[in-house]
């Protein structure tokens, strides 16, 4: 447990485009860099509803959007938002191995760093692909990189598969601090309600229930959100109706519920996190 005020919840972003993402027998493969982003647009929207509620969060980039826009990524930096590494291009880790995941996480530093010239602290894989038991090699390799903490580790069922007997609160994987996104425990099932796809579709109250039972126990929730969970002009994908639903379902309501989100809770990065952790 920690001795954070209550009432307080980590936000997390992954700063990616709306066609980045893990399918049955979807691929982006290039096919949608020539379509219209909508990112630009929606992150500064982003930008403006956290000043208004003086939230500040944990900004996990990806390194080739790092290299297409560096000027939003300054723009995040300068507000101060924390900056940390989603890797270069989104690819799951299983699917990159060792050799690849470190080439493509080596990327990342040197982009996002030539851009804003930050140590980063913070890694979180594409997809949550990260698993102490399937990819053991990955936390070493973070760790010899010179990260401090990694946000990879779903410990619910996921569309994408999940780690279900990974601890739910904030605690260390060999050396690196780990912030699981929050769930619940219901009769021995993990159920996420921290965000993407969970925030946009669970109701507010059970929610801020999830919410309400983190700060209760002396834990601090971590959520997230990504820039296509709330623009209401999210397009869909050639995927079957399900995977378009997780993909974009709900999107039109996403934008109120973060706003909902950052007056329900005090919003910190997980920078602020560990600050306020070291000063108690």
């Amino acid at each position: 447990m920690n001795s954070i005020k209550k009432n307080i919840s980590i936000l997390t972003v992954d700063l990616e485009e709306w066609y980045h993402g893990a399918y049955p027998g979807f691929s982006p493969n290039g096919k949608f860099e020539t379509i219209p982003t909508q990112l630009y647009k929606v992150v500064l929207n982003m930008l403006k509803l956290f000043a208004e509620h003086n939230s500040k969060s944990t900004f996990f980039v990806l390194g080739e959007l790092a290299q297409k826009y560096p000027e939003l990524i300054k723009e995040i930096h300068n507000q101060g938002h924390e900056i940390a590494s989603h890797g270069f291009h989104h690819i799951q880790t299983n699917l990159l191995g060792a050799k690849g995941f470190r080439e493509n996480v080596e990327k990342s530093i040197e982009t996002i760093g030539s851009v804003i010239n930050v140590k980063l602290k913070g890694f979180r894989a594409p997809n949550f692909s990260l698993n102490p038991h399937k990819t053991p090699w990955a936390f070493e390799i973070l760790e010899e990189l010179g990260f401090e903490y990694d946000s990879s580790v779903f410990p619910a069922l996921m569309y994408y598969g999940g780690a279900t007997r990974f601890s739910r609160f904030i605690t260390d994987i060999n050396g690196l601090e780990e912030y699981p996104p929050s769930c619940f425990n219901v009769f021995g099932t993990r159920i996420s309600f921290a965000g993407g796809f969970y925030l946009r579709v669970l109701p507010k109250w059970l929610i801020s229930k999830g919410i309400k039972k983190y700060c209760e126990m002396g834990y601090t929730p971590v959520l997230y959100i990504h820039p296509k969970d709330i623009d209401n002009e999210t397009p869909s994908l050639p995927v079957d109706p399900i995977s378009n639903f997780v993909h974009r379902g709900l999107c039109r309501k996403g934008f109120a519920k973060l706003e909902w989100v950052l007056k329900f809770s005090k919003i910190i990065s997980i920078e602020e996190y560990r600050e306020c952790r070291k000063e108690t």
